[in-house]
């Protein structure tokens, strides 16, 4: 394991769907406002939306911590259309004019590693319909989602966590 995820044992507020098979991940940022939010605080902001808790699997704070939103074992509530079969990856701030932080970036390569070798997952490749199996939000929907800056870097991402897995290492 490349990457320590924060076990952060958050209690959801109703039944969720059991994932089908990962074979991808989505990419999200905050957006509007640069925040640091925590896992915990995003879980009670979509509780209040009256949702089941947090949408995402994985929380990526600004000093590079990376902390566990919804099991991975259940959908997400991120993409429609790509919950029963993505992970969503939440990364802190908004990056439709600057870039995440290297301790973010580092962060992000890493655990896409873990999570490509744990689930048989290329980096390189792409679903039947085109999307690449390492996308961003704006891949599926209309949305600015990951913002313009980290969406332009998505293929050195990639490329870097095909590396890490090659290699074994980051």
């Amino acid at each position: 394991m490349r990457v320590e995820i924060i076990e952060t044992g958050l209690i959801f507020e109703m039944g969720m769907a059991p994932v089908t098979a990962v074979r991808g991940v989505v990419i999200h940022h905050t957006g509007a406002e640069d925040v640091d939010l925590s896992a915990a605080e995003i879980h009670q902001m979509h509780i209040g939306n009256g949702w089941a808790g947090i949408g995402y699997h994985k929380v990526f704070r600004k000093d590079g911590t990376v902390e566990r939103g919804r099991p991975e074992e259940y959908q997400g509530a991120h993409c429609p259309g790509a919950n029963r079969f993505t992970l969503g990856y939440h990364i802190c701030g908004c990056f439709s004019g600057q870039l995440p932080n290297e301790a973010q970036l580092q962060a992000l390569v890493a655990s896409l590693a873990d999570d490509c070798e744990k689930y048989g997952i290329n980096p390189l490749e792409w679903f039947p319909d085109g999307h690449d199996l390492i996308s961003g939000h704006c891949d599926w929907l209309a949305t600015e989602c990951p913002g313009d800056m980290l969406y332009s870097i998505l293929p050195q991402i990639r490329q870097q966590v095909a590396e890490a897995v090659q290699q074994g290492t980051i």
